[in-house]
């Protein structure tokens, strides 16, 4: 089972993944991901000194 994940840098196997230059950053999403209404927001969240980001807008089926 995956999980939506966001990390930095370019993926290994880049032929996985379609490719999207967004306002300037490189956007990598696995092919076959399920995006609901065609839209996928990256987010950044803060809580206190910890920052991370998350994915919403995926569809996973368990």
């Amino acid at each position: 089972m995956q999980s939506p994940m966001v990390q930095l840098g370019k993926p290994e196997k880049a032929e996985s993944y379609d490719f999207y230059n967004i306002n300037g950053t490189s956007v990598y999403i696995r092919n076959g991901i399920k995006v609901r209404n065609e839209k996928l927001h990256i987010l950044l969240r803060k809580f206190l000194w910890i920052k991370d980001l998350a994915v919403d807008g995926v569809s996973i089926n368990y």
